[in-house]
């Protein structure tokens, strides 16, 4: 797994053709709102592994999962979908695997979102 960059940054160009001359740049909003929500999408994804409950850790997945998509998120997009297969499975060990990618990802995914955010700003 290449970890080096997780954000495809052509899926951010849709965010220019919707901004709109004088408002709130909507591709910072939207780094915001996932930043802000995926550390708490984590925790719970964690806590229902912790439970071993599957269909639990796949729901919370996608709702993790859309969010990436839409930022460029590949390979969080990617191990989101990956636990949500895994709904019907009890391969515990495969699944703590599967988060454990996913953490790393995400938290290299959000260390380019917060640059992205920043270069952004820093523009304005």
């Amino acid at each position: 797994m290449n970890l080096s960059s997780t954000i495809n940054r052509a899926a951010l160009l849709q965010f220019e053709e919707l901004q709109m001359e004088g408002a709130p740049d909507i591709l910072v909003e939207i780094i915001d709102s996932f930043l802000n929500t995926s550390p708490e999408r984590l925790e719970l994804i964690a806590k229902s592994i912790e439970e071993h409950d599957f269909k639990a850790a796949a729901n919370k997945a996608h709702a993790m999962k859309s969010g990436a998509k839409v930022l460029g998120g590949d390979e969080v997009e990617r191990l989101c979908q990956e636990i949500e297969n895994l709904r019907d499975s009890q391969d515990l060990e495969k699944l703590k695997k599967i988060f454990a990618c996913l953490q790393e990802s995400y938290q290299i995914m959000s260390k380019e979102l917060r640059e992205i955010k920043n270069e952004r700003v820093a523009k304005k």
